[in-house]
């Protein structure tokens, strides 16, 4: 179940205050579109929904954007094997389950698998 709820200003306004970010139209946008899908997006995805609102909007921007929501604890990346890193505003407890034709991520929400003790080892290396 992704109790997903869509942002005021107010909210973003706070979380960026409590987490010592900026506020700025561009990071606004970026966050929003974030926050608003499911489809955990690559960089390039954020910035082909962003661009056409902030047309002087830089795809450099972008990722020095979602790098500091990242470190801000706002957005974690998903874990892929293959192709560009793709991330997630939602930050509840969750899995994914990535498409291995499509490469399609969505979330799950399991008690069952929340339980499990995985290793951090890589086992192939």
């Amino acid at each position: 179940m992704n109790m997903r709820m869509k942002s005021s200003l107010a909210d973003v306004r706070q979380r960026f205050s409590a987490k010592g970010l900026k506020l700025t139209p561009q990071r606004y946008a970026i966050y929003e579109m974030m926050i608003n899908t499911d489809s955990h997006p690559t960089v390039e995805d954020i910035y082909h929904a962003v661009q056409p609102t902030f047309p002087m909007l830089s795809l450099n921007t972008v990722y020095y954007t979602v790098t500091s929501l990242k470190k801000a604890g706002l957005i974690d990346d998903v874990p892929v094997q293959e192709g560009a890193a793709r991330f997630d505003a939602n930050m509840e407890r969750h899995h994914h389950l990535v498409c291995l034709k499509c490469r399609k991520i969505e979330d799950l929400y399991d008690d069952g698998l929340d339980q499990l003790k995985i290793s951090a080892k890589n086992p192939n290396g």
